[in-house]
């Protein structure tokens, strides 16, 4: 398949578009399809996301889009995803059509868990790759079920599916797309036959955001708020930590941005003093200037947290759990502080606010840790994956 351009077309499945860029997953998409385009290919997006605005963003680089909506899950489709032990309903005209875009594509890649199903109709006839932002079951192992033996049971009954779903992507794919050693090592122990590590990254206008630290004790928290960790974890900080932040420190102000942050937190914000909640904030730069530190205060979570990045990025010390911060090389008393207990963290929350040279000490190595991120950078080892599959095709074309 060649683009109008002439240029070969690479295949991208999701449930989603990257566009508007409103969450770490999308960005991360969208950072893997200019990889796809550097690599010669010409992105052909194949979605059930109908989104007007994502469309004409795509299409004005060039790109190609496909919409086939999710019919509604009536008995039928219920009956194909649980005999195929999908984690989503199916899609029986984006897995047909998935299939027929497949032959002429220079390769296929599969993005999230949402597209991760959809293997079973393009392995074989494409080179495929797998992108999985996380471990998905491994999150939701670590989320408590409702209440009662029926929601304990649903909730085991999903977690089989996931997992089966993320077997089966890596047992069928030529290519699983990590963003962690971690990650990696959970894809070939359950089936894959290669894998690629394409770490989270940053945008390079991060490294613009000056220095020295404010001396206002400003914290920021931000994040997409659909993803129950960030929520989970912004409610605890709020309730648990701010508290006893304030009660030493009264004039602190705690600033939290993201995608549905008003609606999650906006009642309990409330009644907390100095806590301010933004919503979807177009760009993190000038936040992040006006911050003094950023705290990552997750006890759920898998892959790595791009916020975790681009705060480092902006050299901006960070404040986090152990699982806020994993598999980055982040190093507590370096980049910043790691603390798992409400206390801990407030004390860590304080002395960051209070303590300047220790502050703009993190700050400096936080950027510097924040450089080896670049997303040029991390996406480099799967772009040369990308080019062989495009030149390969491009060998076998009259």
């Amino acid at each position: 398949m060649q683009s109008s351009s002439g240029l070969p077309t690479a295949l991208s499945i999701s449930s989603y578009l990257p566009f508007p860029v409103t969450s770490g997953g999308r960005k991360r998409h969208l950072r893997l399809l200019e990889a796809i385009e550097r690599a010669g290919a010409i992105p052909h997006l194949l979605t059930e996301d109908a989104s007007a605005a994502g469309q004409e963003e795509a299409e004005s680089r060039g790109w190609s889009v496909e919409v086939c909506l999710r019919p509604r899950a009536g008995v039928a489709l219920r009956s194909v995803q649980h005999l195929q032990r999908d984690v989503m309903p199916h899609n029986p005209q984006l897995s047909a059509r998935a299939k027929q875009l497949a032959i002429r594509a220079a390769f296929v890649q599969l993005e999230e868990i949402g597209a991760a199903q959809y293997a079973r109709a393009v392995a074989g006839v494409a080179p495929l790759a797998v992108s999985l932002h996380n471990v998905d079951s491994e999150v939701l192992a670590g989320t408590v079920a409702g209440n009662g033996l029926a929601s304990r049971i649903r909730h085991r009954y999903h977690l089989s599916r996931m997992t089966a779903t993320e077997a089966a992507a890596a047992r069928r794919s030529d290519l699983m797309v990590c963003v962690s050693e971690h990650d990696r090592a959970y894809f070939d122990r359950i089936g894959s036959r290669r894998s690629v590590l394409a770490p989270n990254g940053v945008d390079d206008e991060l490294f613009d955001v000056p220095l020295p630290l404010p001396s206002e004790p400003a914290v920021f928290f931000f994040g997409q708020f659909g993803w129950r960790p960030n929520a989970d974890g912004a409610l605890r900080y709020i309730n648990e930590i701010w508290p006893r932040v304030t009660a030493v420190l009264p004039e602190a102000r705690l600033r939290i941005a993201g995608p549905g942050s008003k609606e999650v937190l906006s009642s309990v914000a409330s009644s907390h003093p100095g806590v301010e909640v933004l919503g979807f904030v177009s760009d993190l730069s000038d936040e992040l200037a006006a911050s003094r530190m950023v705290v990552a205060p997750l006890w759920l979570g898998g892959g790595t947290r791009i916020k975790v990045l681009e705060a480092l990025a902006a050299a901006r010390p960070v404040v986090g759990t152990t699982v806020g911060v994993e598999r980055l090389g982040f190093v507590s008393g370096r980049h910043g502080l790691v603390a798992d207990s409400p206390q801990d963290l407030a004390t860590a929350t304080l002395a960051v606010l209070t303590q300047d040279e220790a502050a703009n000490r993190y700050a400096r190595e936080a950027r510097e840790l924040g450089r080896e991120y670049r997303w040029l950078t991390t996406t480099a080892a799967v772009e040369v994956i990308y080019g062989e599959w495009v030149a390969a095709q491009a060998q076998t074309q009259p």
